[in-house]
């Protein structure tokens, strides 16, 4: 059974966070960025849970910390 994320942009995500999209995309490359992101292509989304959860201060899964 295969599992969908929901997923959001890196504007939107960076924008939630309080943050530029170009900080974003920085932290992205640096293996820094505070949530789970995935590559589609030249895009990259950020998964919207994540997000959820570092503006709720819940816990992120261990594989978003990888």
């Amino acid at each position: 059974m295969e599992t969908k994320e929901e997923v959001q942009s890196v504007e939107d995500s960076a924008a939630r966070l309080g943050i530029s999209a170009n900080h974003g995309y920085e932290l992205i490359k640096a293996g820094r960025f505070p949530a789970r992101t995935i590559r589609l292509g030249r895009k990259i989304v950020v998964v919207k849970a994540d997000t959820d959860a570092l503006l709720s201060n819940r816990e992120i899964p261990d594989a978003a910390k990888a």
